[in-house]
């Protein structure tokens, strides 16, 4: 599999969970590393509820074999790859690189994996994933003014039409 031409949290990620196998002597980067990694990278990005899978992943790590004397490498795991093969299935969908949302999503097509058995215990699904992305792009690129409006933290319009005038006259010069 080339991680080249995922995005760089999802490069990022799969460093962070290589590291953690490395870290813990384990010898294949199992789907609880790749978790924590993305937990650790990208913890906004995924819903609230992801963290009952936290618990989950460190019990999955400390039941792991451990293999003194690594030599610095850990290999990839069958359920690790097919988790990887679902997240980039998911991101060519959308005709995306793979980043944390495609990671979950494949996380989450594990049957028998215990840490996406407590996601799922917890509520999150494909669905619940889609719309934390979408929300997740609209809360770092934008600002809500209903919610500024509420709070008192925009400034008042009335009594200002001369720089209304100006704003809207720079902007039409723009087009």
């Amino acid at each position: 599999m080339k991680f080249e031409d995922w995005a760089t949290t999802g490069q990022e990620i799969i460093q962070r969970a290589n590291r953690l196998a490395i870290g813990r002597e384990h010898r294949f980067i199992e789907p609880c590393h790749v978790f924590m990694g993305m937990w650790e990278q990208d913890k906004a990005a995924m819903p609230r509820e992801a963290a009952a899978g936290v618990a989950a992943a460190q019990t999955a790590m400390t039941q792991l074999a451990t293999v003194k004397g690594n030599d610095g490498n850990a290999f990839i795991s069958n359920p690790s790859l097919k988790l990887f093969e679902a997240a980039k299935h998911e991101a060519d969908q959308a005709s995306t690189k793979v980043g944390t949302t495609h990671l979950l999503l494949g996380l989450l097509t594990l049957d028998s994996d215990p840490v996406a058995k407590a996601l799922r215990n917890a509520g999150i699904d494909r669905e619940v994933v889609m719309e934390q992305s979408k929300t997740e792009a609209l809360d770092k690129y934008t600002r809500n003014l209903t919610e500024l409006a509420r709070e008192g933290k925009l400034d008042p319009v009335i009594g200002r039409d001369d720089e209304i005038r100006r704003v809207v006259q720079v902007l039409n010069r723009r087009r």
